[in-house]
């Protein structure tokens, strides 16, 4: 197969990825005939960039997106896909599967394997048409952290150094795992949906500066989250689902300020997510000419600072960095440290693995993932193991996802404040611990905080709190508590 001859990033001018997950189907189907011309729309707008999945439409999406691009010059666009979903026959119904309509009759089967990633990548190329993509993602690992680290990365890693792939990286909708990632891998970039924007900026706390750092391109997708920031009407989705009063009320806030403004509430997002530093562009979904054409515009709007100022004080969740990982322990036991940073004093001289370059580690850097091979311009030229056995489960990882879901969570009523005192009087203290194996020796605290926890009368949305601090219990100590501002 032929190698990349250019970095696949210089193509993001205007700083837009087109998202093909709408035209694959997403929430209602799309007709041949649609999709072409949104995606043709796309390219009369200047985009050259598209991100797409084996996820979206089963295939379905990857295949028009091949279709329209077969007659376009190679050197003039670049094409994100993604493993980590294998496409088999459906034994069943498919319509409205995972969200999707007027699909394939394919399922998806989640596969994070070296095998699985090459297979994956394989079929993505036979729809797409090319012979190689510009990006390619590990995508929502989120229930296989291990497996992907330590298979379906060297993986790529591998098809990186062979010019299958350009770039490398993961997308997932939680910034904890991202930057669980980011610490252990050599990753070009990553996709981070939904976690940067005028609802929700979690991402802004942990991932985007450890990006920024490492030298890790973000692509920041869900920056209308699901729809609700660009029209807030009854029954808009935010993270893919219906949206709760709260969060309606919240986007029907920031559109009264920017019709205020005489400004579009979706362009006041897409340029308030791209004027991160740590942002290269965003990935922004149509499934009209319409909705794209309309994107496009967006970045020339000239928006009052003073809008973005008012918009910057509407409420967000916030939160303390959290010590989950020991200091001392680069193979990811949970323990007091940064959050998903393992951290480790490394002896050599000579670079590693991971490592970017003109840098030297120390203590309290990022322990890198050894990765494959040889990367030129890199200066790697010898590595270190740092991995989990395989099967081995790994507490810290579940605490992250459950952390980046407090952002979440409703925040305000009674339940809520109750959970958090019960987590603040765990924290006063703390469990003790062997030093040497991080096995709990001590719990002076635990009976009182799981009378509390239970105690309380909570709905759904609370029990993820619940969960953490059970969970925290059990297998991490003390973790700080989410540190939640309400500024009007």
């Amino acid at each position: 197969m032929g190698g990349l001859s250019q970095d696949p990033f210089t193509l993001l001018a205007p700083p837009l990825v087109f998202g093909a997950a709408p035209i694959g189907g997403l929430y209602a189907p799309v007709s041949d005939a649609d999709a072409a011309a949104t995606l043709a729309a796309a390219w009369g707008a200047g985009i050259r960039a598209f991100d797409t999945a084996p996820h979206y439409g089963v295939g379905l999406s990857e295949q028009r997106l091949g279709d329209f691009l077969a007659d376009r010059p190679r050197s003039e666009f670049a094409v994100c896909t993604k493993v980590g979903r294998r496409l088999v026959p459906a034994s069943g119904p498919v319509e409205g599967a995972d969200g999707f309509y007027g699909t394939p009759a394919l399922t998806r089967v989640r596969d994070y394997t070296a095998d699985g990633v090459r297979r994956c990548l394989e079929d993505s190329l036979r729809r797409l048409r090319l012979d190689r993509v510009d990006i390619a993602l590990i995508h929502d690992p989120d229930d296989f952290m291990t497996q992907a680290l330590d298979s379906a990365y060297p993986a790529l890693a591998e098809l990186r150094d062979a010019g299958v792939v350009g770039a490398i990286g993961v997308g997932m909708n939680y910034t904890a795992p991202l930057a669980w990632f980011v610490s252990r891998a050599d990753l070009d970039c990553v996709l981070m949906a939904g976690r940067y924007s005028l609802l929700d900026r979690s991402g802004a706390a942990e991932l985007l500066p450890l990006c920024a750092e490492r030298g890790v391109k973000v692509l920041a997708g869900g920056v209308f989250n699901s729809g609700i920031l660009a029209d807030p009407r009854d029954g808009a989705t935010y993270d893919y689902a219906p949206a709760s009063a709260e969060v309606l009320a919240r986007a029907r806030r920031i559109k009264d300020m920017c019709d205020a403004y005489g400004v579009p509430a979706a362009a006041a997002a897409l340029q308030f997510t791209l004027q991160h530093p740590a942002v290269t562009a965003a990935v922004v979904g149509a499934r009209s000419p319409a909705e794209i054409t309309a994107d496009a515009s967006y970045l020339t709007l000239d928006i009052p600072e003073e809008l973005f100022a008012a918009l910057a004080a509407v409420r967000a969740l916030r939160y303390r960095r959290q010590p989950l990982l020991d200091p001392r322990d680069v193979h990811r036991r949970p323990g007091p440290g940064g959050l998903g940073v393992a951290r480790g004093e490394r002896v050599q001289d000579r670079p590693v693995l991971g490592e970017r370059p003109g840098h030297r580690p120390g203590l309290g850097d990022p322990a890198p993932h050894p990765g494959t091979g040889h990367r030129p311009g890199h200066g790697l030229e010898q590595r270190r193991e740092h991995r989990v056995p395989r099967g081995r489960h790994d507490p810290a990882v579940e605490l992250h996802v459950l952390l980046d879901q407090l952002f979440r969570i409703r925040v305000g009523s009674q339940a809520v404040e109750q959970l958090l005192q019960a987590l603040d009087l765990f924290n006063a203290d703390p469990l003790r611990r062997h030093r040497g194996g991080g096995r709990l020796e001590d719990a002076p605290d635990l009976e009182e905080l799981e009378h509390r926890v239970v105690a309380v009368e909570v709905d759904d949305e609370v029990q993820r709190l619940q969960q953490l601090v059970r969970l925290q219990a059990r297998h991490v100590g003390p973790v700080a508590a989410p540190h939640v501002e309400d500024v009007d």
